[in-house]
């Protein structure tokens, strides 16, 4: 199917919609897309994001081209199936972009509380 590898977290991601967190203002800037998250004080940083602006109680950050498109995907209509897909029809050339490397960093925006998987 997609190159994936047979594992739990595969299945059970797999058919799942991720939503973005309506908490989380966004907007486009040109290519790339901008968060507004709630910045506690002895946060540092992410690896995929960069902090833009630290003022006030929130934070501007800019996420890396990948994660950029991963997250305008992710409107609750799209399966992390079909994400993966069309990530990976776009970037055929590039060989990392495997069922499971694109899964997790959905996952991993999952864990940060940016977006929800529903059924």
């Amino acid at each position: 199917m997609l190159g994936k590898t047979e594992n739990k977290f595969s299945d059970a991601i797999e058919s799942l919609k991720p939503l973005r967190n309506t908490n989380i203002r966004w907007k486009r800037d040109g290519a790339r897309v901008l968060l507004m998250l709630p910045w506690p004080k002895d946060v540092r940083n992410y690896r995929h994001i960069r902090p833009i602006d630290t003022t006030g109680i929130a934070k501007v950050v800019m996420l890396k081209p990948l994660i950029d498109e991963i997250w305008l995907k992710c409107n609750g209509e799209h399966t992390v199936g079909q994400i993966c897909e069309e990530i990976k029809s776009q970037y055929p050339q590039t060989k990392m972009l495997t069922f499971d490397y694109i899964a997790s960093k959905i996952n991993m925006l999952a864990e940060k509380g940016w977006l929800t998987l529903e059924e």
